[in-house]
């Protein structure tokens, strides 16, 4: 676990430490974008603001200069009427005034759209009283030369007024385009001013978006190095776990093979136990010495070595058989299971055999072992006494195990409820007080069924149990048949109701079918 541990310190110091430069360069790369960004917007707000006062005093300036050529125009045409005889050319000439008056009032009315001072509305104003009285003179000069066609003293002084009030014009005008450079010079210097300033802004932004990054490069070195630091020990730590892993694996490897060596030796132990198992139960001649009974056994243990019994011993004209189940299963349930039969077959030897003695022999024997095993196992233990009395077979049943029923071959069906005729085997060093018997007859194609709870509390999927009611109706459906065949259908029957849950318990049925 050491070794992971500090892999995972090392995997984790990395990421950091990527994660670190990662932060780094987006904060970097934020400020100087942040710092370019409002700097350049700076400087665009303020070159706009240039462009627009550059335009307007261009456009007022240049609407100046067109209002101020045009007076001098109408000054020079004022006169040349006066002195023109020819009457084409005087024709020319006030056509020329009417346009030069076009041209003054498109000029001043675009002057009015520009943003103008006060005061230059009202000097515009003024001018325009003064035009008004230029061209109501030039009106008279123009009908009096017309109805003349001489100029005399007056008309000269008309003329003269005429060029007065257009040289007032003249010299607001200049006066106005004097104002107006001396605004736009003000306006120029405004916003060279305000450019400078926004540059200023930019190289300050710049500057402190360099010491930002400065601090912020100089956080992540300082961490880094401390992360450097880290990571060396973490290597070095990793560097003596993985020293310590090789010298844990070699011990852990010799472990495993002294292990291995046990496992093998406890398993060829095991196959041992399982084998003499395999070998003390009756084979199947001895099932068939006796030609009345049909008797076909099925075992199945749920470890390497079950603790289920069961026996069938002739002697003599009787057929003895034992059935019993041990706590549990496994290793230890086997050797009981082992001591079982041993003693039981021990005790049926001789005549005049009575299997309530077997029981309490068996039972003291079992007691004393599991008090010197040391052991909490005990055993259920049911033992029959079949014999002949002529066509029928009597058959004593004594101890305590499952139910024993017997299948009759007209169909009825007699239960035998062993918890009174008996006591578990192993609990205490004597039962006699508890052992009682019952005798049945059996008739021919009768079948006696001897089974552990391996069968009746097996469990499917949904964990519903097998049950003493399903068996029942399996041996009856299959009542005519041999015993093996009936044994055969239960158990297929078995496990397929199992299906693919787990089989926890050793599993044995035995069918016992009287012949003729």
């Amino acid at each position: 676990m050491k070794i992971f541990a500090k892999k995972n310190e090392l995997g984790k110091s990395v990421r950091k430490q990527i994660v670190l430069v990662l932060i780094g360069f987006l904060l970097i790369v934020g400020i100087i974008f942040s710092a370019g960004y409002i700097g350049l917007t700076s400087l665009q707000k303020n070159n706009a603001q240039f462009q627009q006062v550059v335009h307007s005093n261009d456009e007022k300036l240049y609407q100046l200069y067109i209002m101020s050529t045009v007076v001098r125009e109408r000054m020079l045409i004022v006169y040349d009427i006066a002195h023109t005889q020819d009457a084409f050319d005087k024709d020319d000439l006030f056509m020329k005034a009417s346009n030069q008056v076009q041209k003054f009032i498109l000029a001043r009315q675009k002057l009015f759209t520009l943003s103008v001072t006060v005061e230059q509305k009202m000097q515009l104003e003024e001018q325009r009283k003064l035009l008004n009285h230029s061209q109501s003179l030039i009106n008279q000069i123009i009908e009096q030369v017309l109805a003349t066609d001489e100029i005399d003293n007056h008309i000269m002084s008309v003329i003269s007024e005429a060029r007065k009030a257009n040289g007032y014009v003249l010299t607001s005008l200049t006066e106005m385009q004097d104002n107006q450079r001396r605004k736009a010079l003000y306006e120029f210097e405004l916003a060279e001013k305000s450019t400078i300033k926004a540059i200023e802004r930019v190289i300050s932004l710049a500057i402190l978006a360099f010491i930002f990054s400065s601090i912020v490069i100089g956080f992540i070195i300082r961490h880094m190095k401390r992360q450097n630091l880290a990571l060396n020990n973490a290597l070095f730590d990793l560097k003596e776990a993985n020293e310590d892993l090789e010298e844990r694996v070699k011990n852990r490897t010799a472990a495993l093979m002294a292990s291995k060596s046990e496992n093998i030796r406890m398993t060829a132990e095991l196959d041992l136990g399982r084998h003499l198992q395999e070998v003390i139960l009756p084979n199947k001649k001895e099932l068939r010495q006796n030609k009345h009974l049909d008797i076909s056994v099925f075992i199945e243990p749920a470890d390497e070595m079950g603790g289920d019994y069961y026996d069938v011993l002739n002697v003599n004209d009787h057929t003895y058989i034992g059935i019993g189940d041990v706590t549990g299963h496994g290793l230890e349930s086997g050797i009981i299971m082992l001591m079982t039969q041993s003693a039981v077959k021990t005790q049926i030897a001789g005549d005049n055999i009575q299997i309530e003695s077997v029981l309490s022999h068996v039972n003291k024997t079992i007691f004393e072992n599991v008090q010197r095993m040391d052991s909490a196992k005990h055993l259920s233990l049911v033992l029959l006494d079949y014999y002949r009395e002529g066509s029928q077979g009597k058959l004593k049943v004594c101890g305590q195990h499952e139910t024993v029923f017997v299948v009759r071959a007209d169909g009825g069906i007699k239960e035998v409820d062993t918890d009174k005729l008996g006591f578990p085997i192993g609990l205490i060093d004597s039962i006699k007080m508890f052992i009682g018997s019952e005798r049945l007859t059996l008739n021919q194609d009768d079948i006696l069924v001897l089974y552990t709870d391996g069968i009746t509390e097996a469990e499917n999927i949904q964990k519903e149990f097998y049950g003493i009611r399903r068996l029942k109706d399996k041996v009856f459906e299959f009542k005519d048949e041999s015993a093996e065949v009936i044994k055969t259908e239960v158990i297929r029957d078995l496990y397929a109701f199992i299906g693919k849950q787990k089989i926890y318990d050793d599993i044995t049925l035995l069918i016992m079918k009287q012949l003729a």
